[in-house]
């Protein structure tokens, strides 16, 4: 989960470098940033304090109570596939609105989107 978030804000830091002085695009880029900083620290806290005391995660013996524990994976799942489709569709709008030719954008469109093909292939479902 940290890693995933790490990797989100790495592009997100890389987007907010590139394209900077459009005022749009910097007011999506940062909250891509708090968006994905937020939910991640929430499902990683759920995660962690999912039972009560704590210990009953993993000594069922221990009495106390958890939440159910098929909620925060799909949850999870949601969220990640939710700021995966806004990190790979975020620089859509910049990058149309470059001073270049239309066959420019649409090839730098297409790097951006190859992206997707990984996102949503049999590999990457398969891991949910």
């Amino acid at each position: 989960m940290i890693l995933t978030a790490t990797i989100k804000l790495t592009f997100l830091f890389f987007y907010r470098r590139v394209f900077s002085p459009q005022t749009l695009s910097n007011i999506l880029i940062t909250f891509g940033i708090t968006f994905v900083t937020v939910t991640h620290v929430a499902i990683l806290f759920a995660t962690i304090f999912s039972c009560s005391p704590i210990a009953r995660a993993w000594n069922i013996a221990i009495p106390g109570r958890c939440i159910n524990p098929t909620i925060l994976p799909y949850l999870s799942g949601a969220l990640s596939s939710a700021t995966d489709l806004y990190v790979l569709i975020l620089p859509i709008y910049p990058v149309w609105n470059l001073h270049m030719k239309l066959r420019r954008k649409i090839k730098l469109l297409g790097v951006f989107g190859l992206g997707i093909l990984y996102v949503y292939s049999p590999v990457a479902i398969q891991r949910l």
